[in-house]
């Protein structure tokens, strides 16, 4: 499965993101976007981000839709984008605000 994004009155992103870079995603999530300034909602409950490199196009992405936007806020954002952000400190000015990240379960053996 692709990704897919949906606005409506938030941004709603849908499937599998592998290895797309972060201009190809910021193009994809732009599309049919409401113009800025403007606070935005982005619907994080259907990403899955298989590969490192994922993570940090999608950690790329969103500090690039905060840029454009002014303020986004992750509804369920997958658990390593969630930590990423957070590590990094682009939490800590509240332009990039997480709702109920999801605690993703680990595939390996301890």
């Amino acid at each position: 499965m692709s990704l897919v994004f949906t606005w409506a009155d938030h941004l709603t992103v849908d499937g599998d993101s592998v290895s797309e870079d972060a201009a190809t995603l910021l193009s994809a999530a732009l599309r049919g976007a409401p113009p800025p300034p403007r606070p935005i909602t982005v619907q994080l409950f259907g990403l899955d981000l298989d590969t490192g490199m994922a993570t940090v196009a999608w950690h790329q992405t969103v500090r690039a839709l905060r840029d454009h936007f002014g303020s986004v806020t992750l509804v369920e954002a997958p658990q390593m984008l969630a930590h990423s952000l957070y590590k990094v400190g682009d939490l800590a000015d509240g332009r990039i605000v997480l709702v109920m990240p999801r605690s993703d379960e680990g595939l390996t053996a301890n």
